[in-house]
């Protein structure tokens, strides 16, 4: 039956319409797979300006590719539970500045000295098999 018919007999009968409710299903990169983190860089102590964009399903190596080298500032968007994204003072993921997990404020956070550098690292879900 098409729509139109359904809405005809149902207005027939009285009936009221009801809202659907919304589902909030996952963000997703551009290949369809889910994101587990996503994070703004910014080059001043307001997040406010050019902000990097970072995000991502897993796992990352060491990653250098922030805007003009380094950053001062950040807002996390989202992280699953299990992920943790560390943020370092040198280009090689090394003097750690802070840790960043889904328990982080997602507002304005001033970092202590300029960040260059950046790797994620999320735990695997483990699996337990039931003895039988």
């Amino acid at each position: 039956m098409k729509a139109t018919t359904l809405l005809a007999i149902f207005g027939l009968f009285g009936a009221s319409t009801t809202a659907i409710p919304t589902v909030n299903l996952p963000r997703q990169n551009g290949n369809g797979h889910p994101l587990s983190w996503e994070f703004f860089l910014f080059q001043n102590t307001n997040c406010t300006g050019p902000q990097d964009t970072f995000s991502g399903n897993g796992t990352t190596a060491c990653r250098n590719d922030i805007q003009h080298g380094s950053a001062l500032g950040f807002i996390k968007e989202d992280i699953s539970p299990g992920c943790v994204i560390e943020l370092f003072r040198a280009k090689n993921c090394t003097q750690s500045v802070r840790n960043v997990t889904s328990r982080t404020e997602s507002t304005c956070q001033v970092l202590p000295g300029s960040v260059s550098s950046f790797d994620v690292k999320c735990a695997r879900p483990r699996f337990v098999v039931p003895r039988g």
